[in-house]
């Protein structure tokens, strides 16, 4: 069953929760504060925690997404069983939505097998936490789990996975 659940902490009550929250090994972080950004698997780190703004950690699981408003963290629970901190029960908005997934290309194309996309566009080299190395030239995609009503309008959307996609083989031809 889907659990949405949100709640307004105090900035250090939100970080140890976190460090006693049961997060799966397979979890991401993806995180920004002033200076600061981080998209990586999971690790409890307090003091960059304590510095962030806004932040996900998620897994095909559910994601706990949170953001700073004042003094507190607004986090906010989507997925399935236990939520990793407890909080108000929202799920009922759920219950006339249907998950879907959809894809997010990122930017870059992978050098040989390395774990490093360069997009030439920007010109910038990236890392991305994907364990995968299938793909000569392949992309990488975010997946994202978007809550739809019949009017096919998203009301509520959650990271799901990173994943390896095939990408064009030659740039010959200036494509």
């Amino acid at each position: 069953m889907s659990l949405l659940t949100t709640k307004d902490m105090e900035v250090n009550q939100f970080i140890d929760a976190l460090g006693a929250a049961n997060i799966p090994s397979e979890a991401l972080q993806i995180a920004f504060g002033p200076g600061l950004q981080r998209f990586c698997r999971y690790a409890y780190d307090r003091e960059f925690l304590a510095a962030t703004e806004q932040g996900r950690i998620f897994s095909p699981r559910g994601e706990l997404r949170w953001r700073r408003v004042g003094r507190s963290m607004r986090v906010v629970y989507l997925g399935e069983g236990p939520p990793h901190i407890e909080g108000e029960d929202r799920s009922a908005a759920l219950v006339e939505l249907a998950p879907r997934i959809d894809r997010f290309v990122l930017w870059g194309v992978r050098t040989n097998l390395e774990n490093e996309w360069i997009e030439q566009q920007v010109p910038h080299r990236f890392a991305y936490p994907i364990d995968s190395a299938v793909h000569n030239r392949g992309r990488v995609a975010l997946a994202v789990q978007n809550w739809v009503g019949r009017n096919e309008i998203v009301q509520f959307s959650r990271y799901y996975r990173i994943e390896e996609m095939p990408g064009r083989e030659s740039n010959a031809g200036g494509e």
